[in-house]
């Protein structure tokens, strides 16, 4: 039987949200586990700065409001944090597409049509 109390040296968990264009993600860093786009999963810190390396999830500081849709601040904070400049009078709409386009500038993806070479 294992031991219910909670080990005070263990680092506290990280919440983070996937910000992926994707509709949702298969995170293989998490044992293939899918994570749907929006949605705030919670991570060792070590998981987290791996993944947040990726441009693709935002630490999320406030605590769950019960949406999983992504705000309007949420996004502008994640455009710059790729760099991205983004208009004054963006909508959300418009700020979700730069993101979009500077994830697929600067994603790579496997060549389609290799299989079996």
């Amino acid at each position: 039987m294992t031991d219910p109390t909670p080990n005070p040296d263990a680092p506290a968990l990280v919440r983070i949200r996937n910000v992926s264009p994707r509709a949702a993600l298969e995170v293989p860093l998490l044992r293939g586990r899918i994570v749907k786009r929006g949605e705030i999963i919670e991570v060792s810190p070590e998981h987290a700065t791996r993944l947040i390396r990726q441009a693709i999830w935002l630490r999320v500081e406030e605590p769950a409001r019960g949406s999983k849709n992504v705000n309007k601040p949420e996004l502008l904070a994640h455009a710059a944090s790729l760099g991205i400049d983004v208009p004054e009078d963006a909508t959300k709409a418009a700020i979700a597409t730069l993101i979009n386009e500077y994830m697929d500038e600067h994603t790579t993806t496997p060549a389609a049509g290799n299989e079996g070479e």
